[in-house]
């Protein structure tokens, strides 16, 4: 019967030690609620190419509207393609995030192009370099500029006509 409390209790403690590391991460930034945090990262390359392509766009999680894809030299570019219902706020929020994992979590990619068509408002373009991270280089947006403004201001944003 000891040797079963023993047991029970280590069994007990082991699984409270892991929740209790899994918060790591959310106590690390207690400032950012709306997003999820992964409490452990899988190992992924760093190096874009045209045979990881597939691989490295299947980490990001909104792939739904990403229409075309190439990548030639450091130059990344993209067409997204957003519905009606898509708010302005998503599609800055998606489009900041993909600049963000193309430009940070990559060390191969120095620019990223992407034209952005929205089915209910005005198509633009987004050209987003790495020496334009100077200021921020992890994309963190200490100042919680809303996307858009911090696009504006830290990339080159502008309308573009281009149809489906």
């Amino acid at each position: 019967m000891q040797i079963a409390r023993h047991l029970f209790a280590s069994v007990f403690i082991s699984a409270m030690i892991a929740a209790l590391l899994s918060l790591l991460p959310a106590l690390e930034r207690p400032d950012r609620h709306d997003t999820d945090v992964t409490a452990f990262h899988p190992f992924k390359e760093r190096v874009v190419t045209e045979e990881t392509l597939v691989d490295f766009l299947s980490n990001f999680r909104e792939t739904d509207e990403i229409r075309t894809v190439d990548l030639e030299g450091e130059v990344l570019s993209i067409r997204v393609d957003f519905k009606d219902s898509a708010t302005d706020r998503q599609v800055y929020d998606k489009v900041l995030s993909l600049i963000r994992h193309s430009l940070v979590h990559t060390e191969n990619v120095s620019t990223v192009r992407l034209r952005v068509h929205v089915a209910a408002g005005e198509d633009w373009m987004v050209e987003a370099r790495r020496e334009d991270l100077k200021q921020d280089p992890q994309m963190k947006n200490a100042k919680e500029l809303p996307s858009q403004k911090y696009m504006e201001r830290m990339f080159q944003v502008k309308p573009v006509g281009f149809g489906p």
